[in-house]
């Protein structure tokens, strides 16, 4: 397999004119390491064999999430006769005081999104007992309909935006709060205790985060916390977190076979069951599309290995995933170029622009399986070697290299109080070393660097979130985080900027939840986010070292409430202000500071049941983006931020037979115009709006399921992704007007 070929001046004096990097050696070292682990798992395996004979079952490993560990109700046959039916009642009232569950609950052919949880627990890893907007996609809600990559899990979560550059492996962002979300970088996003950001980056923006190896298969839980308010979650939470927890295992082995539009093809075979303790749960995805444009092409290999067992009154769960990919980047197009008929829908920029990907992992969980009390612990370890050309207008083509391996853990301890108080105390640490270039290149052919950094970046933290209970209808939730960074930089290309960095910074989280009634929850919260500075804030490559240079804080406020109302009818509202600190746009691949920020938003959901076989649901988020101080005096808004966006759509079940089952979702997802400045005027510019209908179907039977979707974008100068140039002229990433997809899985 060939490498990419550098030529660096700095090799001419030791008899040396390029040096090159090849794919085979990384790939090597993985394979050998795969086969490291396999053998241990082998040897855990063997090591409990005994306990198969004492019938410990999956049921039991089902409950291991690294964080929470939230259990989930067996699943409830819907009676076919009228007790299904909600219960009368006299008064609103009454139906709000009833003790039933919220939703439809385990008789709902069509599970909720996510629904009104009992904020009143006074667990303290539990995230959706926090005093916040908390969002869960349930395995349910990831089975229900086939998803081809993990971004349309997203698709009807309220203000959250989640989509693919279509340019590679570069990060997808996940944009809410009116945070633009770009590379995910504005987003903490963990899976499996694993920490996904990358704290400095020079293929996309620091903070950057990237989970394509992760499909959705793959996953049995989301969670998505709105806002800085968990103790739990670090460096990179300013709009929030996102929390994927994957699968211990499946009830039996699976094969899935999948085509889609512009030469897709998919095969997933999945090696799992129940029956076995230590629990396998064996994923293996391969993926090819040639894709609508041309230099669209994408190929990726997805390995993932997990093995869960009983240990000492818990779950331990050992994992280990390989991940390559190799894609064309067909780069953005110029709205008034298509128009003109000088280039095409579905033409690239330059065909030269290609990249890859490989990445490893070696991934260790425990968690206590009696109750949320005890202990936790995660421990990881990763690789990931990335390289990318991308071409820029007039800017020429960039060659970006990151060869980046980091490990570390977290461990905390949980005390429970009965059920008036909680408190979790942990630290949490991180190690990341490598290298990370940028350079000129001309058809793939590096020619002079522009950022040459090899880095020793360490994160450590003590953390403590605690919840107590001052009466029955009254909680408060409190947490602090304290976290140390020491930096060292070794700036190849300008040696006198480089140094040694160490970083502090205290952020204090409080909260209540008032609840006055059984599924009624009223809640308030104060918190405080970070950014810590990437390596080219700190050495730059031009100009001088920066001495004085702090971690970037947001502070955010927010007020809320949700409820349900006779079982059928779901409502939530919140609202939120949000301070920020150096406000980074990307602007010309470089990073530049816009000044400090706020916004001012609230997001309105709800939902109708209207009965076991159909369900509605509708979303609204509106923002307001503003800089304090502009360092372009006048150019107050925060680019890139839509006002709007608004999502709604339907889902369906119908029984065929006693056995076969037709389901579907109709939804649509509005995207509201974006500002933008060109040069120095103070007139903003504004991107085209956007709009994306989704159908997707279903049909499964006692051993095989057929399902099939489809994607509308009728905007034919739109795209999710866009970039503002100077003259005032936008360039889009041309999206096709249909994009279908269908397969076949078969349970063994």
């Amino acid at each position: 397999m060939r490498g990419f070929t550098v030529s660096d001046p700095s090799l001419r004096s030791k008899g040396q004119r390029s040096v090159t990097i090849p794919h085979s050696a990384t790939m090597l070292r993985a394979v050998r390491t795969m086969g490291m682990v396999c053998v241990i798992i082998i040897m855990t395996v063997a090591g409990y064999l005994p306990a198969l004979g004492q019938e410990t079952r999956s049921r039991e490993l089902e409950r291991l999430v690294v964080e929470p560990p939230q259990r989930r109700a067996a699943p409830t046959r819907v009676p076919a006769d009228d007790d299904s039916a909600p219960p009368p009642y006299d008064s609103l009232w009454d139906a709000l005081r009833s003790p039933g569950e919220p939703g439809l609950g385990a008789t709902s052919l069509i599970p909720p999104m996510s629904v009104v949880t009992d904020k009143s627990s006074v667990s303290s890893v539990g995230a959706a007992a926090l005093p916040a907007q908390v969002d869960v996609v349930t395995r349910q809600d990831i089975e229900r309909l086939d998803a081809r990559t993990y971004t349309d899990l997203f698709r009807k979560v309220p203000g959250l935006r989640v989509f693919s550059y279509d340019a590679g492996e570069i990060g997808h962002p996940f944009a809410m709060r009116g945070f633009g979300g770009s590379h995910g970088s504005d987003v903490a996003v963990y899976v499996d205790g694993v920490p996904q950001n990358l704290p400095s980056s020079v293929i996309a923006m620091n903070g950057a985060s990237d989970v394509s190896w992760l499909s959705p298969e793959m996953i049995d839980k989301i969670e998505i916390i709105k806002g800085p308010f968990s103790a739990f979650y670090g460096n990179q939470a300013q709009a929030g977190a996102v929390n994927f927890i994957t699968k211990n295992s499946d009830p039996s082995p699976s094969l899935t076979l999948s085509g889609a539009s512009f030469g897709g093809f998919r095969a997933l075979p999945i090696i799992s069951t129940d029956a076995f303790a230590p629990t396998p749960f064996l994923a293996y995805d391969f993926s090819t599309l040639d894709g609508y444009r041309d230099n669209s092409f994408y190929r990726r290999s997805s390995l993932f290995n997990k093995v869960t067992y009983p240990l000492y009154g818990g779950n331990a769960s050992l994992r280990f995933n390989y991940y390559q990919s190799f894609f064309g980047v067909p780069g953005m197009l110029r709205i008034v170029d298509i128009k003109s008929g000088q280039r095409s829908r579905k033409s690239t920029w330059e065909e030269s622009d290609q990249g890859s990907q490989f990445t490893w992992s070696f991934v260790f969980n425990y968690a206590p399986t009696e109750s949320d009390a005890g202990l936790y612990v995660d421990a990881y370890v990763e690789n990931t070697l990335r390289e990318r050309f991308q071409t820029w207008w007039t800017y020429g083509q960039t060659w970006s290299h990151e060869d980046r391996v980091f490990y570390g853990g977290r461990i905390y301890y949980n005390l429970l109080f009965g059920n008036v108080a909680s408190v979790a105390l942990g630290a949490e640490t991180r190690y990341d070393t490598g290298e990370e270039m940028e350079w000129d290149a001309v058809k793939r052919e590096p020619q002079a660097p522009q950022n040459n950094h090899r880095v020793s970046l360490s994160n450590t933290s003590l953390f403590a979130q605690g919840q107590v209970k001052l009466a029955d209808m009254l909680k408060i939730v409190g947490g602090v985080r304290k976290d140390f960074f020491r930096n060292v930089i070794d700036n190849r290309l300008t040696p006198e900027n480089s140094g040694t960095w160490y970083l502090d910074t205290f952020n204090p989280k409080l909260g209540f939840v008032l609840t006055p009634l059984k599924n009624v929850n009223i809640f308030g919260n104060k918190g405080v986010g970070f950014r810590a500075p990437g390596a080219t804030d700190m050495s730059p490559s031009s100009g001088e070292k920066a001495v004085d240079i702090a971690v970037a804080k947001t502070e955010t406020w927010d007020l809320g409430f949700n409820a349900t109302i006779l079982g059928k009818f779901f409502v939530s509202a919140d609202w939120y202000q949000t301070d920020m600190e150096k406000e980074l746009r990307n602007i010309n691949g470089q990073a530049v500071n816009l000044g400090d920020s706020q916004r001012n938003g609230y997001e309105l959901e709800a939902r109708v049941y209207a009965s076991p076989q159909v369900n509605f649901f509708a979303n609204y988020a509106w923002v307001e983006a503003k800089l304090k101080n502009p360092t372009t005096p006048g150019q107050t808004l925060v680019t890139a931020i839509p006002e709007h966006l608004i999502k709604g759509g339907m889902g369906f079940n119908y029984d065929l037979t006693c056995t076969t089952k037709f389901l579907g979702d109709i939804y649509c997802e509005y995207v509201g115009e974006q500002p933008f400045y060109s040069g120095s005027d103070t007139t903003p510019l504004y991107s085209p709006d956007y709009v994306v209908y989704n159908f997707k179907a279903a049909m499964n039977g006692p051993h095989w399921g057929l399902f099939a979707a489809a994607k509308y974008q009728p905007k034919e100068f739109s795209s999710n992704n866009w970039l503002g140039l100077m003259g005032g002229r936008f360039a889009i990433t041309p999206q096709p007007l249909w994009d279908c997809s269908g397969g076949v899985k078969y349970t063994f």
